[in-house]
């Protein structure tokens, strides 16, 4: 049997999710859930770092002995470390009114057309360039993100998961690293950033677990918003929706893929769907989105 540990950040609360593994069975349960509740501290709006850590020390003596462990959270927030690898202060929350107006500063450096072409990220003032346009670096040696920062907590290393990279404004998609040009332009230097690592690896050790550095960045919120039924519709095709814990799922399945347990994405999801309720919306109401299309 291999036991991994999945611990999902929301915007409130915080849970550590066990996923048991045994003859081609996944079963899974909620180990440790405990709040997630921003703090005011030096005129900021900050991750409550220090208890979180607290919390997450409880939920693996919680699920004793596990194979490995990984974090995943929103994007965009950040924690910076000195050269002596110490957190320098609680990472302010995405929540913080520090980049209110900073998005008119950033395309005074950088067209916004272009700044947009750079990197594919939606331009949104919480993203991450525009929080270090706000942001005190002169101390600072390295920046990880929340997911990272987590795992760098227990195991030591430094890294940077892609996919949570890819909330930053910062990341070049077609080169996968950061984009020269925008640090260049907005004078951030490369060496802020630990490498870039792919989702699924493994990068150290706590207490006999491994620490696998997942798709850090969470998107669960997104996809149970989505109409699915206007998509199918939309689309013309069908459209699975499910499951509801697609967020620890994938955490513990990309651990478990880690572990060399599964093999690929397509076994995964097989797996998933054998233990979980998905539904399926066929398209309805063909010819009207067909007149839509043709008249856009």
């Amino acid at each position: 049997m291999k036991k991994v540990l999945a611990f999902d950040f929301g915007a409130s609360s915080g849970r550590a999710i066990l996923g048991e593994y045994e003859n081609g069975k996944l079963s899974y349960s909620e180990v440790h859930r405990f709040e997630n509740t921003p703090v005011q501290q030096d005129g900021h709006l900050r991750w409550d770092f220090p208890n979180l850590m607290e919390n997450v020390h409880i939920a693996i003596d919680k699920a004793g002995k596990v194979d490995s462990i990984a974090f995943d959270t929103w994007g965009v927030d950040f924690g910076l470390l000195d050269k002596q690898g110490k957190l320098l202060e609680n990472p302010v929350h995405y929540r913080d009114n520090r980049t209110e107006h900073t998005l008119q500063k950033a395309f005074s450096v950088m067209d916004e057309q272009k700044l947009y072409a750079a990197t594919g990220n939606q331009l949104m003032a919480i993203n991450t360039l525009f929080q270090l346009m706000e942001s005190d670096l002169s101390k600072a040696d390295k920046m990880l993100f929340m997911p990272d920062l987590f795992a760098y907590q227990l195991c030591g290393n430094a890294v940077c998961e892609q996919s949570i990279a890819s909330t930053s404004q910062l990341l070049d998609l077609n080169e996968k690293s950061c984009s020269k040009q925008v640090l260049d332009a907005f004078d951030i230097s490369q060496t802020l950033f630990a490498p870039l690592t792919e989702s699924g690896s493994v990068i150290g050790e706590y207490k006999g677990a491994k620490i696998v550095s997942m798709a850090g960045h969470d998107t669960q919120s997104a996809v149970a918003a989505m109409p699915c039924q206007l998509t199918a519709d939309a689309l013309g095709i069908p459209v699975k929706a499910g499951p509801v814990e697609a967020t620890a799922l994938g955490n513990i399945i990309l651990q478990l893929k880690a572990l060399g347990e599964l093999q690929d994405l397509e076994q995964c999801r097989k797996m998933i769907g054998d233990i979980e309720k998905i539904k399926t919306y066929l398209p309805e109401n063909a010819d009207r989105w067909e007149n839509m299309s043709v008249k856009f």
